[in-house]
């Protein structure tokens, strides 16, 4: 059911122009239904949050041969950018999820959606995207799990 409902998501999100979807991974399931429910010519790219995370590339090729029986090649996974594992905060990301409520008013949680705007950030910094291309970053939420974020007004 949750592959589908992803899927359902993935149609909605064709009304909107981007050229990546960017996304953290936690099973692969939310990412493999919104991959089904694309246009094959966005491209995805999935930021594992686990510690040898490579290993859900399986897991997403199965979900979307459950889902579908289309190939589709326009997704690939990332399992650097998981600093350190599953619910681990270093230094590094707990000062960068502090930036962005700081700065952007955007509060990002530690396991999850901290790690992709990490990534995300590293990216561009790094011209792994297109030039010129539009990069869309999924915020999955998860924000009541994260008592030690400051609000805006305490920073």
């Amino acid at each position: 059911m949750a592959l589908k409902g992803c899927e359902e998501f993935g149609r909605v999100l064709q009304d909107v122009d981007f050229d990546y979807l960017c996304m953290s991974v936690g099973t692969g399931a939310t990412m493999a239904g919104i991959i089904t429910g694309l246009n094959p010519n966005r491209n995805v790219i999935g930021f594992s949050v686990l510690k040898g995370g490579d290993f859900l590339k399986n897991d997403i090729e199965h979900f979307l041969e459950k889902n579908s029986s289309k190939v589709y090649g326009n997704w690939k996974l990332d399992a650097s950018y998981h600093l350190g594992g599953y619910a681990k905060v270093p230094k590094e990301l707990q000062g960068f999820r502090l930036e962005m409520v700081s700065r952007h008013n955007l509060p990002l949680d530690p396991v999850y959606t901290g790690k992709l705007l990490w990534a995300v950030t590293d990216y561009v910094r790094n011209d792994k995207f297109k030039p010129g291309s539009t990069v869309l970053a999924l915020h999955t939420g998860g924000l009541q799990g994260s008592s030690t974020l400051p609000t805006p007004n305490t920073v």
